[in-house]
């Protein structure tokens, strides 16, 4: 008879105490209150779908969470639509914002931490975590949670509790990563109390701006020298002492405005190295990804690669990139008195010039009367008179006939018109161009057989040409100071350098006291976006892009960089403003042919000579004179 009984009691037990477990009701509980309180005052007007995510470490909180949500949905569902996600539910591939979470306690927020990623969590958005369990050491909850949010940079981040010494109240709490006794470092700040139905504090905001004063914390940037956009003076102990440029007067007036100490880590050797994995990463991206810095400034150009693993502000500055080409070969003495026409020009001289010939020489095969017609009477060199005028010579002799002096002016018009030409063109050609002219552009400089050099920091422009990228070398700034200014300056150089079109300028203005100068191509290659890098939702990624807003709005930035980069400077030859004299080495062609023709002249005279004292030499032969009776 007590067998049934006592199976029957033991199997009742787990029941009872699981409906203990759902008479506990959430109704009077703070935490109801103060989360729609915060959903419509602040969550509401702020986005149009909220997350809500749920964790319990032991099965009493797990109804308890639920029925707290049954009693805060039909509140809150009209003013905002909610997506609810269950424990078993799988975590959706988008980027949330506006999220609420229900944990009792850290491991079950561990939960949810370990599976966020900032591909489906945007860590600049707004977190409330609403811990369900008010039995605990709630405040060391509260750190730890705070603390794995901040690993993420979470900075908008709110903690709602009640405790069971205050049943009747939640409180809120947030922290302020950057205060007067805190820097980088998570201390709990009790914000808001939620007590009799209203947050006590309302002037309060509920996320309040925390990063418009850094309050003097220092804050670490990579960087090197890259003039004229990061240029930092060094005193002796190798430390340094001022940043000035484009980017370095930026970083200056950043740390002014929002108030941080600006803690400079060189780069050494200088470089913007490769943006990838965290294993894989080199030179000053390394740094960056590893934390050890907080951002980065000196010419980083926007790339797919880089904002795939990097955070970024938006872009304050564009960069021209333009390529740096070594003078031309210089012209030859020849190569001087025939480029003034080019080759079809010459073409149509040297035919007119044939066709006069040739004329001249079927007409000496005729009669007189044609000659006396053509040439004129008693014109006996008709071909040394050609030339003659040509050459802007004279002539002793007329001739008489009206159609030898139409001939002749017609031939005098055509003349001084090519000769004319010839002068002016020759004279201004030796004026502006003394070397022979380079492509423009890059595949004409591949056609042609030079090489392009650039930083690796550029090498991304022609990832998607793979015919210009079988021509790329790499180099850096050390060995463009140390030996490729220099061979710049040689003709028989043989390769070109990518580089910014204001680092050109800059240069310039130094090179120029030295005699040397940098000659650009005139073509530009791409245009660089500058930004600011840091970690992926680096805290002070948002204060920054508020600060550039308003010096790019003020147009500083260009003012700033107008001060480096003067198109002055921006020069393709090394010859000054108006005209120069012409030297003996521009006129070398003209002085051989003029030795040629002397020489010419001397054989020829010494050739009659000899014709004539050997014709003297001969004896002659008496005339017989008949004498007529």
């Amino acid at each position: 008879m007590w067998l049934p009984f006592a199976i029957t009691t033991i199997l009742l037990l787990p029941s009872q105490a699981y409906n203990w477990t759902t008479t506990i009701s959430p109704s009077p509980s703070p935490l109801v209150g103060a989360t729609v309180a915060i959903i419509e005052d602040f969550f509401a007007p702020e986005c149009s779908q909220l997350y809500i995510r749920r964790r319990a470490s032991n099965k009493r909180n797990v109804r308890f969470q639920h029925d707290l949500l049954g009693a805060i949905l039909p509140r809150i569902e009209p003013k905002i639509r909610v997506q609810l996600e269950t424990i078993r539910a799988e975590v959706l591939n988008q980027s949330r914002a506006h999220n609420v979470f229900f944990v009792d306690d850290f491991r079950a927020f561990s939960e949810i931490n370990d599976k966020m990623r900032v591909q489906t969590y945007d860590y600049s958005g707004y977190f409330l975590i609403i811990v369900t369990d008010s039995s605990r050491n709630n405040f060391n909850t509260v750190q730890q949670i705070m603390d794995d949010l901040w690993s993420h940079y979470v900075i908008n981040v709110a903690v709602l509790l009640s405790f069971d010494d205050s049943p009747e109240d939640a409180f809120y709490y947030t922290y302020f990563p950057f205060s007067p006794g805190y820097c980088e470092q998570v201390h709990p700040w009790l914000w808001k109390i939620y007590s009799k139905g209203r947050f006590v504090d309302p002037k309060r905001a509920f996320y309040p701006k925390k990063l418009k004063n850094f309050y003097g914390c220092p804050l670490k940037m990579v960087t090197f020298d890259v003039p004229p956009f990061m240029i930092m003076g060094a005193e002796f102990d190798g430390t340094v002492s001022g940043l000035d440029g484009i980017d370095g007067i930026l970083t200056r007036v950043l740390s002014q405005l929002l108030n941080f100490t600006l803690s400079i880590v060189i780069m050494e050797p200088p470089e913007w190295g490769i943006t990838d994995k965290l294993g894989s990463c080199t030179g000053a991206s390394r740094v960056l990804r590893q934390r050890i810095v907080n951002f980065t400034v000196g010419f980083w150009s926007m790339t797919y690669r880089r904002n795939r693993y990097l955070g970024h502000t938006f872009p304050y500055y564009t960069s021209l990139m333009t390529t740096i080409i070594p003078p031309g070969p210089s012209y030859s003495s020849a190569e001087h008195l025939l480029l003034p026409y080019a080759l079809d020009t010459w073409s149509c001289v040297s035919a007119i010039i044939l066709i006069a010939v040739s004329v001249i020489i079927v007409i000496k095969f005729h009669g007189r009367s044609a000659q006396h017609f053509v040439f004129g009477r008693s014109i006996t060199t008709p071909l040394l008179n050609t030339f003659n005028i040509f050459f802007g010579g004279s002539l002793s002799r007329l001739p008489i006939r009206n159609f030898s002096r139409t001939l002749l002016t017609f031939w005098l018009l055509y003349s001084i018109v090519i000769r004319t030409s010839y002068v002016a063109s020759l004279f201004k050609f030796l004026q502006s161009q003394p070397n022979k002219t380079l492509p423009k552009y890059i595949p004409q400089f591949i056609s042609a057989g030079y090489h392009i050099r650039m930083a690796r920091n550029y090498s991304y422009i022609f990832e998607a040409f793979p015919r210009v990228h079988a021509k790329l070398q790499q180099s850096n700034l050390t060995n463009f100071w140390a030996s490729e200014v220099n061979e710049l300056q040689d003709p028989s150089t043989r390769y070109i350098i990518l580089i910014p079109i204001e680092t050109v300028a800059y240069l310039n203005k130094q090179l120029t006291k030295q005699g040397k100068v940098l000659r650009i191509s005139g073509d530009r290659v791409y245009s660089s976006k500058l930004t600011i890098y840091s970690q992926r939702s680096s805290p002070v990624l948002q204060p920054f892009n508020y600060i550039l807003g308003l010096i790019d709005t003020a147009g500083l930035i260009n003012y700033w960089a107008s001060s480096f980069s003067l198109p002055i400077f921006l020069i393709e030859s090394i010859e000054p403003n108006g005209p120069r004299q012409l030297t003996v080495e521009q006129i070398v062609g003209c002085l051989e042919l003029l030795a040629f023709g002397m020489i010419a002249s001397c054989l020829v005279l010494m050739i009659e000579c000899i014709i004539d004292k050997w014709k003297r030499s001969r004896p002659r032969r008496r005339r017989r004179v008949r004498f007529v009776r």
